[in-house]
């Protein structure tokens, strides 16, 4: 007589959130914070967070190696770009140095919190599109403006020609107020310029003085 034994096994399931929770396969990214608007050049007023998700819809909290990328997928500006300002350290605020080619985050327990990110130029309905190499997956964000911002800057429209001594230059020089996207601030009707001598030719005599009318 032979018996024929049958041994099954219990495969326990865990969530891919609980403490013991099994190695969780990233299937899809869900934006869970939208990117909100901005003002040019200025960063978003809200910054946007990715999610990874499992096959079932819930989180993966185990992932703190794989790389997010951002760039931008509906582009109303056309050659608009998106990038960030570093937020940590001495430079907070301020451009990256070098500049960094685009903007990248790693994922904390599956999980990417994006910060300072800003675009240039001006537009209405803009996307974007968040691309993990990494993970081969990607995810397009809800719809944003970025509008015009407040004065931040002067620049040269403009530049100063040749002239002979007390006579006007030809051409006049012409300077507009811009934001920190370098966009004209068009709606400025009370920011007031003031011209003054910086430099001069080393031979130059120091009793030269720089008149101007506005």
């Amino acid at each position: 007589m032979y018996l024929r034994v049958f041994v099954v096994a219990l495969v326990s399931v865990w969530s891919c959130t609980g403490g013991n929770a099994a190695v969780c396969f990233p299937n899809t990214l869900q934006v869970t914070t939208q990117p909100g608007n901005g003002y040019g050049g200025d960063p978003l007023l809200t910054q946007p967070i990715v999610q990874q998700l499992n096959t079932s819809g819930l989180p993966c909290a185990e992932d703190s190696a794989s790389r997010i990328f951002v760039e931008i997928k509906n582009n109303p500006a056309i050659y608009a770009g998106v990038n960030a300002y570093n937020v940590t350290g001495t430079s907070k605020g301020e451009p990256f140095h070098p500049p960094r080619p685009y903007a990248e985050v790693t994922f904390e327990k599956g999980i990417a919190t994006f910060s300072g990110l800003y675009i240039t130029m001006l537009g209405s309905g803009f996307t974007l599109n968040f691309v993990s190499i990494d993970l081969g997956k990607q995810i397009e964000s809800g719809a944003f403006n970025i509008l015009l911002g407040p004065v931040h800057t002067v620049l040269f429209e403009q530049p100063p020609g040749t002239a002979r001594g007390g006579e006007p230059f030809i051409p006049q020089p012409r300077v507009r107020v811009a934001d920190r996207g370098y966009n004209t601030v068009i709606t400025d009707s009370t920011t007031s310029a003031l011209v003054e001598m910086i430099t001069r030719p080393a031979n130059q005599p120091k009793n030269g003085t720089l008149t101007s009318t506005l």
